[in-house]
């Protein structure tokens, strides 16, 4: 779904500006674009230390973002990106929440994957590790950041990904994705990002 507002056009430029500087806010086009794969939020859990988002995933709050997150309300349009805030290098939470509605942030960490082969969630249908690109299952094809191959040499076909927006001053790519797995019992999820270019539709 998208969201046209002012409200939402102020949070995001707002948010952007905060993570990369003055110089690097994006313009009205890439927040369109963005907004077109952001998520909802489903319910909070546990005092707002849990988040559930429409695709099913989980997510942990950092314990001092709780607060923020008690007062966001069931279908408040989220944007996923990297935590590369200063002093992010220091903390132990990858990723940050931008609520679209109040313009607040919370820092989060992947707590459960999004549900398996469900209507919302997005796995990889097609990949090829030499070029660097990979086709999702709403047909959608990118290409991923040159720096960040070693890292999407270890994806693989099935694999569910969540997609989230590029922040970041170091590289001009518009989107992440980023791949949940866990560890061999089943029950730590970890995750691996990497920042992409959407080229169209396969």
């Amino acid at each position: 779904m998208r969201f046209s507002s002012a409200v939402s056009l102020g949070a995001f430029l707002h948010f952007a500006s905060l993570q990369a500087g003055p110089s690097q806010v994006p313009s009205s086009g890439e927040y369109e674009q963005s907004l077109a794969y952001s998520m909802h939020v489903v319910r909070s859990y546990e005092f707002g230390g849990l988040i559930q988002t429409h695709d099913g995933a989980q997510w942990l709050v950092h314990p001092n973002d709780r607060s923020t997150v008690i007062k966001w309300k069931m279908d408040d349009p989220i944007t996923i990106t990297q935590n590369s805030t200063l002093f992010s290098c220091c903390s132990q939470y990858q990723y940050r929440f931008l609520n679209a509605r109040d313009y607040s942030e919370v820092r989060v960490n992947v707590h459960l994957a999004p549900k398996y082969d469900g209507e919302r969630t997005y796995w990889i249908c097609k990949i090829d590790k030499e070029k660097g690109t990979l086709v999702l299952k709403d047909r959608s094809f990118w290409k991923v950041h040159p720096s960040d191959l070693p890292i999407f040499e270890n994806w693989l076909v099935h694999d569910t990904v969540i997609i989230g927006t590029n922040y970041s001053s170091c590289s001009s790519e518009s989107h992440i994705l980023i791949n949940v797995c866990y560890d061999p019992t089943g029950m730590l999820p970890s995750s691996s990002m990497v920042r992409v270019n959407q080229m169209g539709k396969n």
